[in-house]
């Protein structure tokens, strides 16, 4: 039985993607992969792992915001051209979340980086000084 790691599955899923392979043609080859070699439970993971790549290729980020209460479109507009720059990548798609426990501020994070910037988050380092 031949089987192949994540991150050359998930090499290979970024290839055809950017080689304009239907992403069914690619999700179903890819849970082919998975099952042959009994690793169905690693999807999550897999995921995951192309996220990096096309992170690491500057293709696209999927980054995951979550703030104590709505953001505008205009701010997250603005929070989208920032990230690209930061990230270096040509796309950004933006998950949001509200958590009322940040109190206030807003947490970013990618696959590859995580920007906390959220009051509780400050609040703690001032707590581990003391």
């Amino acid at each position: 039985m031949i089987s192949f790691s994540r991150r050359r599955l998930a090499k290979y899923a970024v290839d055809e993607l950017s080689n304009n392979r239907p992403i069914s043609v690619v999700s179903t080859r890819l849970a082919a992969a998975l099952t042959a070699s009994n690793r169905q439970k690693e999807v999550d993971l897999l995921l995951s792992d192309i996220s990096q790549e096309l992170e690491e290729r500057g293709l696209l980020a999927i980054a995951s915001l979550t703030s104590a209460s709505p953001l505008s479109e205009k701010f997250k507009h603005e929070l989208t051209l920032q990230l690209k720059k930061l990230t270096g990548v040509k796309e950004i798609i933006l998950q949001e979340e509200v958590d009322k426990d940040l109190i206030g501020g807003l947490k970013v994070e990618t696959a590859s980086r995580t920007w906390d910037k959220t009051l509780k988050r400050e609040l703690s380092k001032i707590k581990e000084i003391a």
